[in-house]
């Protein structure tokens, strides 16, 4: 019995079990959604009992009842540059009552975003008109006690920072990722959303942190799909990020939160994976050149800027490279 033990292959049951977890998460939200949209408000009962005006009826059932990305492009057309459209949206997400309601009006403007990319600046605009930000109408839905509205929500904001051209900043940016971080906590709920919100991060390269951001998923949430998508990210951000500075100032904000012994141990491992290998071979390439181009000054100013957010404490080393790098450039 015990040599046969030893002919039985080793499996990762961690990683087998995770992947089920993962697989099972993703199908239970995929029902979900078909669910929800199969549950169409009676727009109708809305207008008679005079909880919607009849402009909001009219664009929602004429967008409901477009029959082609064509016709919805029409439907979104005509109601555009009198804001219509922007204004029945943001009105059936914070005035509809009951919760199933919010969630069917959420999965139309996620679709409707999902199908063309260009249609967030149809909020955006009408945000700009009422000299406000399309974040200050959705943030507050992030407090909401329905998961699936707050994900769903999430889902949202991650497409219009990301399609969009007018940048997520100050304190909406800040209560944003606030909201990211405290996602961490629960798994099944960063499962969920895990794949628009951390492909969106790259939108967000000048703040400070985002790699640590990133790894904290890794660290927390060690599922297979996840690492995936991390070092699918870390690798889009060096190949497709054309500014240089940008794309240095990743690279060592990756050296400084330890990615190259996190792909060493990863390349130790052997994923069966072709794609992810291939990933971890980059990464450990590109980030191996950016340590000989790196300067102890250039390390020293990045870790003073992850100081900052809280991500690393001050050590004495520091203030030797400031005393040896910084004074003899003055």
């Amino acid at each position: 019995m015990a040599e046969l033990a030893h002919a039985i292959p080793a499996v990762d049951m961690i990683n087998a079990t995770s992947r089920l977890q993962l697989e099972a998460a993703e199908t239970n939200a995929i029902m979900i959604v078909i669910k929800v949209r199969a549950n169409k408000p009676n727009w109708g009962s809305y207008l008679r009992s005079q909880m919607i005006p009849q402009e909001d009826f009219n664009f929602i059932t004429a967008y409901e009842n477009a029959k082609s990305k064509e016709e919805r492009d029409v439907v979104l057309t005509e109601n555009d540059s009198n804001g219509q459209a922007a204004r029945t949206i943001v009105n059936l997400i914070a005035n509809v009552a009951k919760d199933q309601n919010v969630r069917y009006v959420l999965t139309l403007l996620d679709d409707m975003l999902q199908e063309d990319k260009s249609r967030v600046e149809i909020l955006h605009t009408a945000a700009r008109k009422q000299k406000r930000t399309v974040w200050s109408w959705f943030l507050g839905i992030l407090q909401r006690q329905d998961n699936f509205i707050v994900n769903q929500m999430s889902s949202i904001i991650a497409k219009l920072a990301c399609f969009g051209t007018t940048l997520m900043e100050g304190s909406e940016l800040n209560y944003y990722f606030s909201f990211l971080k405290d996602q961490l906590r629960n798994t099944t709920v960063l499962i969920y959303f895990l794949y628009d919100e951390i492909l969106i991060l790259p939108h967000f390269l000048n703040s400070v942190g985002y790699i640590l951001f990133i790894l904290k998923v890794y660290f927390l949430m060690a599922f297979f799909q996840v690492i995936r998508i991390i070092m699918a990210t870390f690798s889009n951000i060096l190949k497709k990020v054309d500014e240089r500075e940008i794309k240095r100032e990743a690279a060592l904000q990756m050296v400084q939160c330890k990615t190259l012994k996190t792909l060493e141990l990863m390349d130790a491992k052997k994923y069966d994976d072709i794609e992810l290998e291939e990933d971890i071979e980059f990464l450990s390439e590109q980030l191996h050149l950016s340590v000989q181009d790196l300067s102890s000054f250039d390390e020293y100013c990045s870790e003073v800027r992850i100081r900052r957010a809280n991500m690393i404490r001050w050590i004495h080393q520091h203030l030797l490279i400031y005393i040896n790098e910084a004074i003899p450039v003055k």
